[in-house]
């Protein structure tokens, strides 16, 4: 598991290693949230459950015929 920095039950960014290593103590306290290996940037946490984003499908665009 990594530590991520949640923000309004989104994943704001994940540590690529321990946060007290890799940043400053004043932005290492944002990660403080394990994370299972399969969270990125952006996903949902919410009540501590990794919520994946529902892709979007384009709506169908009825092409107009040309003469």
């Amino acid at each position: 598991m990594r530590k991520a920095w949640i923000e309004n039950e989104r994943i704001r960014d994940i540590a690529h290693s321990e946060p007290t290593e890799i940043y400053h103590p004043d932005v290492a306290v944002f990660y403080d949230t394990e994370v299972p290996d399969d969270a990125v940037n952006g996903d949902g946490w919410i009540d501590g459950v990794l919520v994946k984003p529902v892709p979007e499908i384009p709506e169908a665009v009825e092409e107009t015929p040309t003469e």
